[in-house]
């Protein structure tokens, strides 16, 4: 990932000069994150990518996994939720939840159908 370095022209105007650093006991500079444009970097969930892959097969090739998607995923945005630190992949989550659901949706609609056209040949032969 690359990193976000201010142009030196910018510093020097605004008069900081990470020089100024150098004498201060390390409790009294300020944090050191790496320079990034949006800030500070966060954390990963680690059962993002696996939650919105999930998601993504229950969606498209495979339904009935539609909700183990969607429970994989809420328990994460909860974790994610009560977290002290910032997670970057939490919209990842969020999608995972959103097909799981509508996975879960599909899969109850094809199994009323399912029902529906058994009764029905069963009660039009008898």
């Amino acid at each position: 990932m690359e990193t976000f370095d201010p142009p030196t022209s910018l510093t020097e105007h605004r008069g900081w000069n990470p020089d100024d650093l150098a004498g201060r006991r390390p409790q009294d500079r300020p944090p050191s994150y790496p320079a990034t444009v949006w800030g500070p970097p966060g954390h990963h969930h680690p059962r993002g990518t696996h939650a919105f892959v999930l998601g993504l097969l229950s969606v498209t090739v495979f339904t009935p996994i539609g909700p183990f998607a969607w429970a994989m995923a809420r328990r994460a945005l909860q974790e994610v939720d009560a977290a002290p630190v910032r997670v970057i992949n939490r919209g990842q989550l969020a999608a995972a939840q959103v097909m799981g659901v509508i996975a879960t949706v599909l899969l109850a609609f094809v199994a009323l159908t399912m029902v529906a056209v058994v009764l029905g040949v069963l009660l039009l032969d008898l």
